[in-house]
């Protein structure tokens, strides 16, 4: 292995690192290099493999060479990795200090809650959304008017916990919103979710549909 080659793969590990640190979707982006390497490599596999057996045909005179070709996926794959790693390892607490006002608590929670979804943060993913549930929950309870928007994010939130009461909150969060003119389709698979819950058939049929689901992770549309 070259020495070159050597400084491009350290090289291309310390740009995902550092991108990591100011753009949540680097782990997407990184998931996507891993799963492209595998492909790369399992069709220079083929390949190699076919050559072979048109080497033994006497229909070519020579064999397909792994070596060099397979560098490439070496570098995605290990790059990819390094990415998904360092999501995991670094980042910003799930829910805000108890001393911000409610809507921007809120905000905070919801930008943290889609962005640990597009860094696919699947380690700690179900702890963090708890938290998160947990906070929105006392939120709610203390009965303060919030805006529309708040009410959509706070539906998220909700989207994500674990329990029946989680999923009816965020119908009604969501409904609300989107009468007050954050149009939003929440409230209808919040609904289906809620119903599916409680083992009642869905109404809206939102819940037929594909979610990506990568290592646990569910990567939704907002």
């Amino acid at each position: 292995m070259s020495k070159k080659y050597l400084f491009s793969i350290v090289l291309s590990i310390l740009i995902i690192i550092i991108l990591s640190f100011f753009f949540e979707v680097t782990g997407f982006i990184s998931y996507g290099l891993v799963v492209s390497s595998i492909w790369l490599t399992l069709a220079m596999i083929v390949i190699w493999c076919t050559s072979w057996v048109l080497l033994k045909t006497r229909l070519v005179k020579g064999v397909f060479r792994l070596q060099t070709p397979l560098k490439l996926p070496l570098l995605l794959f290990l790059s990819g990795i390094a990415g998904i790693v360092i999501s995991n390892l670094y980042a910003l607490p799930a829910v805000p200090s108890t001393t911000l006002n409610f809507n921007d608590q809120l905000n905070y929670m919801y930008k943290t809650d889609q962005g640990d979804r597009l860094a696919l943060r699947f380690i700690k993913l179900n702890e963090r959304d708890q938290e998160r549930t947990q906070r929105v929950v006392k939120i709610l309870e203390q009965d303060e008017i919030l805006s529309p928007e708040n009410l959509y994010q706070a539906a998220t939130i909700l989207q994500h916990g674990t329990e029946s009461k989680h999923y009816e909150m965020a119908y009604i969060l969501a409904k609300r919103a989107d009468e007050l003119g954050y149009e939003n389709g929440l409230w209808k698979a919040a609904y289906d979710r809620w119903m599916l819950s409680l083992g009642k058939p869905q109404v809206y049929g939102t819940q037929t549909k594909a979610t990506l689901t990568i290592f646990g992770v569910q990567v939704e549309q907002k």
